[in-house]
């Protein structure tokens, strides 16, 4: 799962502070409708004013930001460096693929632009120009050295130019978990009633259709959910089933992994509304990353899907008839409806048809055969 980020970066100058941004954000909000709110939740959006007092930058990001094309990255950062008369850096990362920076200094349309990495599915046609960016580098020479090195993750080109124009590396991965802090101002707004926040929706990736096993040798069981919707932060992992009441299963060493990320989970046993038994694990910090744009080629969108899918890996011990009966359901906090849930029979009418559906293409002596009399059906 790699970065996305559309941030703004505004130079600092003897009028511009947080307190003076955040004056001039609010109003531009509300002329589109936004009203200040008191509550952050998933109905609202927020927008971070992160000011480190040694940062030559103070840095913005929202929600709001989306900067799927130059034209509009650029328009963006010409409007606040013309209100702000001081330079504003645009920043976009897209899946730590490709990285672009716009500069704009007041009265010009663009002093320099930073591409790293490829941008696959996206037309993108404006060069490197670098010129614009000496005048705040203390070492220009090294900056276009770090311009011209190729990447593994494109972001990593931002990371490596910020200390060389006097910004804080950890203003460059604001958007990312990076917007906490004490030189940080947040500001939540509910949306007027035309703006729509695509909310995640989870798909279960690549369906297994057979049977967890118990001490499966040399592997784990695992299961895996990619998102459909919008990017949010924050899932639950539920498993569910009647085996849970008297740990008629267990599962051990679960990890919870996606891209460039895996953490151990500690279930914990709780009671759904009707009082059955489920396990249940949360990480409200974890960053969902948004659908893979359709407009892709298809290749591209495979391999930009596979590296966003994320889910949990274990090892099971207990009953083997009660292995059907596994459910794993992923919950995006920010939309429970969004939900989506894995058990083996999901496409057949119940357990019964599932066993004689299976059994229809792998006869008696196969090595997928399932045996009726090993399940409770």
């Amino acid at each position: 799962m790699g970065l996305f980020f559309s941030d703004i970066h505004i130079r600092k100058n003897g009028n511009i502070s947080s307190d003076s941004l955040k004056d001039y954000f609010i109003p531009e909000l509300q002329k589109k409708g936004f009203a200040v709110s008191d509550e952050e939740n998933e109905n609202t959006v927020s927008l971070c004013i992160c000011c480190p007092e040694e940062s030559k930058w103070i840095s913005v990001c929202t929600e709001l930001y989306d900067f799927n094309t130059y034209e509009e990255m650029n328009r963006t950062a010409g409007k606040i460096s013309a209100d702000l008369c001081t330079a504003v850096l645009a920043a976009a990362c897209f899946d730590s693929d490709f990285l672009m920076l716009d500069l704009v200094s007041p009265g010009s349309s663009s002093d320099g632009f930073l591409r790293s990495g490829i941008p696959a599915g996206m037309k993108i046609s404006k060069r490197t120009s670098l010129a614009g960016f000496r005048k705040y580098a203390s070492d220009f020479h090294k900056l276009k050295k770090a311009a011209a090195c190729d990447q593994t993750f494109a972001e990593q080109t931002l990371l490596d130019i910020a200390p060389l124009i006097g910004m804080t590396q950890r203003q460059c991965l604001l958007s990312g978990d990076e917007a906490e802090g004490n030189d940080i101002i947040r500001i939540s707004f509910s949306p007027p009633e035309s703006y729509v926040k695509e909310k995640p929706e989870f798909r279960i990736w690549h369906f297994e259709l057979m049977p967890c096993q118990i001490d499966r040798p040399f592997c784990d069981e695992s299961v895996f959910a990619v998102n459909y919707g919008g990017s949010s932060r924050g899932i639950a992992v539920m498993i569910t089933g009647d085996f849970i009441e008297k740990d008629e299963l267990v599962f051990e060493n679960v990890r919870f992994t996606a891209d460039r990320y895996e953490k151990a989970v500690d279930f914990s046993k709780v009671r759904d509304k009707e009082g059955r038994s489920m396990l249940y694990w949360e990480d409200r910090d974890f960053r969902i990353p948004p659908a893979v744009p359709e407009s892709l080629p298809l290749k591209k969108r495979m391999d930009t899907e596979f590296r966003r899918i994320f889910g949990i890996r274990f090892r099971l011990k207990g009953n083997p008839r009660k292995l059907l009966d596994i459910r794993v359901w992923f919950v995006p906090l920010e939309n429970r409806q969004g939900a989506d849930c894995w058990y083996v029979y999901r496409y057949s009418s119940t357990k019964q048809a599932y066993i004689a559906e299976n059994n229809s293409e792998y006869p008696p002596g196969s090595e997928f055969y399932l045996d009726p009399a090993d399940y409770d059906l």
